[in-house]
């Protein structure tokens, strides 16, 4: 019998590397991947996909056993959310630290904005489980945080002498979009857009800063308008309220956060048809777009979208993009 060779990692048979893999995370099977070349024709095998094609994050049934555990006393535990790929029919499991999880207002750049238990912001890469805290939820005016006999936050006060609310709740209705300017893996001048307050307040905060700058308070300037949606295009944020006003925002200049108006907000007239919902997107090709979500009056449970490009003229429709979705009702 001849000497004992001790084999090498990368001669496991295929069969055992798949086991390994279908025990693996999402975060871990990255990892696997870049071990040596057999690993990654393992992963290859496995389905999972490598194009750039954006991932689809799902919780709700994570965070449905979360207040569950919640109600009968359990300890709170890390949350495990599903992602799935456009390319592979396949859910890979992604979780995330105790106490870091209740909702997520945001993804830009492969990042996560997250609400954690005290409904502070944090943002969060899943796929490298970097984890950059943000300024508190206190620093905003109209917040006031509520301490217990030992000094720890129970509960937030929202436009004192208002109701109280729960620190790990007050998180889920106080923000509405969260957006990053670039990923900061990869740079340190990243910049992060809040809106919340009901959609009336605009914040940001800088890289390396520890309070949260107020850049609006004041959706427009319509009774009864808000912000629905920002987006980072070509180095300046963009945001677009209910009642279509496009701005842009200048936060770099010396006396504070200045705004340009580049489309004029238009109030709800009672014959043209509803509008649901407006979305800002920065297309791959340099377009910036404005997303229109309408009632569909001539058919049931639908929904008319119609994209219109914005420019330093102001908004232009795109008739050749409207589209219509039904819902139906069953």
């Amino acid at each position: 019998m001849g000497p004992c060779t001790s084999g090498s990692w990368s001669d496991l048979p295929i069969d055992i590397l798949l086991i390994i893999l279908r025990r693996l995370e999402l975060p871990q099977t990255l990892v696997f991947a870049s071990v040596c070349k057999t690993w990654r024709s393992a992963v290859n095998a496995a389905g999972l996909p490598r194009s750039c094609t954006p991932w689809i994050l799902s919780w709700a049934n994570h965070l449905e056993k979360k207040k569950k555990n919640k109600a009968q006393g359990k300890c709170n535990t890390a949350v495990t959310c599903n992602s799935y790929h456009l390319d592979v029919e396949d859910s890979y499991d992604i979780s995330f630290p105790r106490d870091c999880f209740v909702t997520c207002c945001g993804a830009s750049h492969g990042w996560l904005v997250l609400v954690n238990e005290l409904s502070n912001l944090v943002l969060y890469n899943p796929f490298t489980t970097a984890m950059i805290p943000l300024p508190p939820t206190t620093d905003f005016a109209c917040v006031e945080g509520v301490y217990g006999t030992h000094g720890n936050l129970e509960h937030y006060r929202y436009r004192s002498p208002g109701e109280l609310y729960a620190a790990d709740c007050f998180g889920i209705p106080l923000y509405a979009k969260a957006v990053l300017s670039c990923s900061p893996s990869k740079r340190n001048d990243y910049v992060v857009m809040v809106i919340h307050h009901d959609g009336t307040w605009l914040s940001f905060v800088k890289a390396g800063q520890s309070k949260w700058q107020v850049a609006s308070t004041s959706a427009g300037r319509m009774g009864g308008d808000r912000y629905l949606d920002c987006a980072y295009h070509d180095g300046s944020f963009y945001t677009v309220t209910f009642y279509g006003l496009v701005e842009k925002w200048d936060l770099d200049d010396l006396s504070g956060p200045t705004r340009e108006e580049m489309v004029v907000a238009i109030p709800a007239i009672p014959a043209a048809p509803t509008v649901l919902t407006r979305n800002m997107v920065s297309t791959p090709w340099g377009d910036l777009l404005q997303v229109i979500g309408f009632r569909a009056l001539e058919y049931p449970y639908a929904t008319r979208f119609q994209v219109c490009k914005v420019d330093q003229g102001g908004c232009k429709k795109s008739p050749s993009f409207s589209f219509k979705i039904c819902l139906m009702k069953f």
